[in-house]
């Protein structure tokens, strides 16, 4: 419910703000190294098993878990604020 005295965002806002953060993850996320991009892919928007993806890798489950929080941790650097709002508010 909006405060006394504030305005209701604007759906067609909302809707644009998301297809902006949209397009600048899947811009950073085209930037990272090969063997990065691939974790993130398959464990997190694949949402594949962390042990199948370790297997096709011929990586430990350990090693796969360190790729994709590495992986993760540049996408926060190069998306910047908007990385800090999306970890907060998601």
């Amino acid at each position: 419910m909006p405060r006394e005295g504030s305005h209701p965002i604007d759906p067609a806002t909302i809707e644009e703000w998301c297809r902006q953060a949209v397009g600048a993850l899947m811009t950073c996320i085209a930037q990272l190294p090969e063997h990065y991009r691939m974790v993130v892919q398959r464990l997190y928007l694949n949402e594949e098993p962390l042990a199948v993806v370790a297997t096709d890798l011929g990586r430990s489950e350990d090693a796969v878990r360190r790729l994709g929080s590495r992986a993760v941790e540049r996408l926060h650097r190069c998306l910047g604020r908007a990385s800090h709002y999306l970890s907060t508010h998601g």
